[in-house]
């Protein structure tokens, strides 16, 4: 596969890797939580090795695969090669289990199973209170230890000299432990709690999965969310992993049933219902060159919506600014929501260009769906991007450089998180500058080295006004092809085919990749070995940590400004 896509990331998940003697046996996660000596280290000291009741090992490998992609996807927006990733579930769970193997590799020291108890600290125990709930007590810390001891009245014991480390009072573990329990075992949990906070010492509950819903602290971090399920109903379910402070995230479904996406899947690879392939748009199937066209439609015209959508166009921007009038912007913007929430949209990928500065525009668009852009016009600073990106936080936007100190400050912009894309206003830009076509040239290599220096997609060029002037508009799309633009913005379909063809490969472009090219499919292999400007580009937003799905809508982004 890397053959026909050099750029692809391929993560391989089995039991024991690749290669070795084990390769080709069957495993599982539980197989690993044993040969890796975590059952070796869990359990009572004079009980069995103990394996644990869910998948430990398996999500340790996901978390480790999804790191692992992440880094091979980052080595290949540098260098254009992807990589397979081989992930041996037995691995990433040894990698957690501490420094065993240089222990046994100098020390000659294998570590025994200890109970709830460590070879490096105590007290470090769960102790029973008075009303029967188990409370767990750490002390990986001295400070921390010297406070328990004087929670639980046995402050004498600090000035043994056996207490002034870790590892020596966990050879005094049945004493502490001894002392701790005698406390906490006289006291409600609640006082245990209560004390051992007052003296900032370190305690939690030994809790089961009602312990966890019910408990406040995961309540403030919405640690467990209700999400409707298709079935069920109203669930309660663990929230992502982690709190992102510009995307956070969200649970938004549960999952469909069992083969429900199939059918689109395979029909976007290239088959049939049936099964049977179907011939290729472009390339064997890999969708080249698609985002070299985009199309505006005015928003308080949603008769005209569908037929956009259908043009062709790669992009279709709805438009709320220049092209609806002022009395018309209110519903202009209902038109435009509706239109992006009822799930009428055709394939084309879409961007709503706002309103400069208008509130009643940016939460409007807020809440559509994530793969949908904010195409943000007169933007001159940084400060600019910050404010709208505070009203549409994780959403991509598409930076509109419609003045002279926009262009100057391309690069900054370009480097804001929230930015995928940078496009130029050329009609303002000239009427600004009074100047013809050097100032545009200019303008436009100034945005495409702000661009891909700060790893986004070259920019397109802006619409030509003159809808009729075919042979003007070839003109000036192949000047901007020359200059390394990826392609154009439209204001009606018939300019679409001639935007297309100014920026498709050319014949030497044909030529390298035909030479490069080892394999056929369908006689245009050739076609995998073009340069990237010529391919579906990488999600942009990927560069800011979005939490935007990564799929054509967001390539079309990343590529359609």
């Amino acid at each position: 596969m890397l053959e026909a896509n050099p750029r692809l990331v391929l993560a391989r998940v089995t039991a024991f890797g690749q290669f070795g003697p084990y390769a080709a046996r069957p495993g599982f996660g539980s197989l690993a939580e044993a040969m890796s000596g975590f059952a070796a280290l869990t359990g009572a000291p004079d009980g069995p090795p103990t394996l644990p009741p869910f998948g430990l090992a398996d999500g340790i490998a996901a978390l480790a695969t999804a790191y692992a992609v992440m880094a091979a996807l980052r080595g290949a927006e540098r260098d254009g090669r992807g990589q397979v990733v081989d992930m041996a579930i037995i691995e990433p769970i040894l990698m957690l289990l501490g420094g065993q193997i240089t222990a046994w590799d100098q020390l000659g020291i294998v570590q025994p199973r200890t109970g709830n108890r460590s070879v490096n600290n105590a007290p470090r125990n769960v102790y029973r209170s008075r009303d029967g709930i188990w409370l767990a007590v750490s002390t990986s810390s001295q400070s921390i230890a010297e406070r328990v001891m004087t929670v639980v009245g046995r402050a004498e014991l600090i000035d043994e000299p056996w207490f002034r480390s870790g590892h020596d009072r966990a050879q005094h573990a049945d004493e502490l432990d001894a002392a701790v329990q005698s406390w906490i075992g006289a006291h409600d949990a609640e006082e245990v709690v209560a004390a051992f906070e007052a003296a900032s010492a370190a305690i939690a509950p030994v809790y089961d999965v009602r312990g966890v819903v019910g408990d406040p602290q995961y309540r403030a971090l919405g640690t467990v969310v209700r999400v409707d399920d298709e079935d069920l109903g109203d669930i309660a379910m663990q929230n992502v992993l982690f709190r992102l402070s510009r995307t956070p995230g969200s649970i938004r479904w549960t999952g469909g049933a069992h083969g429900a996406d199939t059918a689109e899947v395979l029909r976007d690879a290239g088959f049939s219902e049936g099964g049977d392939r179907r011939p290729p748009r472009e390339g064997c199937g890999v969708m080249i060159g698609q985002y070299r066209t985009g199309l505006y439609v005015p928003g308080d015209r949603p008769d005209r919506f569908l037929s956009a959508e259908e043009s062709g166009a790669d992009l279709v921007v709805f438009d709320l600014e220049d092209a609806v009038s002022p009395e018309r912007k209110s519903a202009a913007r209902e038109a435009v929501v509706e239109w992006l929430r009822d799930g009428r949209r055709a394939a084309a990928a879409a961007q709503v260009r706002v309103n400069a500065g208008s509130d009643a525009d940016l939460r409007a668009v807020a809440d559509l769906a994530p793969d949908i852009g904010v195409r943000l016009p007169k933007v001159e600073t940084v400060a600019d991007l910050d404010r709208a990106a505070a009203r549409v936080p994780g959403r991509p936007v598409v930076a509109l450089l419609e003045s002279a100190r926009g262009v100057v400050n391309a690069a900054a912009i370009a480097a804001h998180p929230a930015v995928v894309a940078l496009a130029l206003g050329e009609s303002d830009l000239r009427s600004e500058l009074g100047g013809g076509e050097p100032v545009i040239a200019h303008a436009r290599l100034s945005m495409l080295f702000a661009a891909r220096a700060a790893g986004l997609p070259a920019p397109m060029a802006a619409v030509y006004p003159a809808i009729r002037d075919l042979e003007g508009l070839a003109e000036d799309t192949r000047r901007a092809s020359e200059l390394g633009l990826i392609g154009r913005m439209a204001v009606h379909p018939l300019q679409l085919a001639v935007i297309a063809a100014a920026f498709a490969p050319s014949d030497d472009d044909i030529a390298w990749a035909r030479g490069r090219s080892s394999q056929r499919c369908a006689g245009e292999e050739w076609r995998r070995l073009l340069p990237a400007r010529w391919w579906t580009p990488r999600c942009a937003g990927a560069r800011n940590g979005s939490s935007v799905p990564a799929h054509r809508g967001l390539d079309t982004l990343g590529e359609s400004a």
